[in-house]
């Protein structure tokens, strides 16, 4: 039998899974690296098209869009799978705030901060550092 306290633990987290979302994960590098291994930010969008890329719930154009950023956003990067990377990051407009990701942490798990986060395609990624 599953006591209630873990049940209301794992509550949350099914929630969100049955969504479809995929989590980002933070501190795989280990303790003494930063919680994101690298920084990057979008670039090589079409300004006369769109020119937003989109943030999705989960790796792959079929998942749910969350969010829209632009050429020049500010990314950390997480995560990846396959061609996406599992980002963190803010958007222009936004209250700047520690996104708790440039520095080490024992923390390893689902990126659970004050920023937003999703899952970009990495061919609008270009690396800054890390």
């Amino acid at each position: 039998m599953i006591s209630p306290a873990l049940l209301l633990l794992t509550l949350p987290l099914a929630a969100e899974l049955e969504t479809g979302e995929k989590l980002v994960m933070v501190g795989q590098g280990g303790s003494e690296y930063d919680a994101c291994g690298s920084v990057g930010q979008v670039h090589g969008l079409d300004e006369g098209g769109d020119a937003f890329l989109s943030v999705r719930i989960a790796p792959g154009t079929a998942a749910r869009e969350r969010d829209r950023i632009r050429n020049g956003n500010r990314l950390f990067l997480c995560d990846q799978s396959g061609d996406w990377y599992g980002v963190v990051y803010q958007k222009a407009g936004d209250a700047l705030q520690d996104c708790g990701t440039g520095t080490p942490s024992a923390y390893v798990g689902a990126y659970r901060g004050p920023c937003r986060y999703g899952w970009v395609h990495k061919y609008y990624v270009e690396f800054l550092a890390g």
